[in-house]
């Protein structure tokens, strides 16, 4: 192959492998919008997810969500600080107690999503002793997600 036949492949694979202006990926549960300009939404797996307003602290799970509605709760969760997502089973760490006065802070869930199951833990002892786990950081996987059309416990 001469020096002009492989110039042109090269071009050829370099043109290919752009995308126009307008061109965006294909979108999926973990790349579409949250359908309002001033809300930000955190997908964790299918069809579960978190939203905030204030873009990236005060997440929230709540009636709204598909995962409020699995688990009846009116606020399960308000100022989800992290989670994880693993064994078939959505991990989240509060900070704050929300809206919830009888729930004390430092507070750990367990949600199954297939049978809408939800394991409460008050204590960082008693969780880890059940689930030695790191959890992400909510703004942190928010981003990642972001970056990588994916979020950071899918392994593939």
């Amino acid at each position: 192959m001469d020096f002009h036949n492989k110039s042109i492949l090269v071009l050829s694979l370099l043109l290919s492998a752009c995308t126009t202006e307008g061109e965006t990926p294909e979108e999926n549960f973990y790349t579409k919008g949250s359908g309002h300009y001033d809300v930000a939404r955190l997908p964790i797996v299918e069809p579960h997810e978190m939203i905030t307003a204030s873009c990236c602290a005060n997440w929230h799970i709540g009636r709204f969500s598909k995962m409020g509605e699995a688990f009846d709760a009116f606020d399960l969760a308000t100022d989800v600080d992290s989670l994880f997502y693993a064994h078939d089973r959505i991990f989240i760490y509060c900070d704050d107690r929300g809206l919830r006065d009888s729930i004390p802070e430092d507070h750990y869930y367990v949600l199954n999503p297939k049978d809408s199951s939800l394991t409460n833990y008050y204590s960082a002892a008693a969780f880890r002793a059940d689930y030695p786990i790191a959890l992400w950081a909510a703004s942190d996987a928010y981003y990642y997600i972001k970056e990588n059309n994916r979020p950071p416990w899918d392994f593939r």
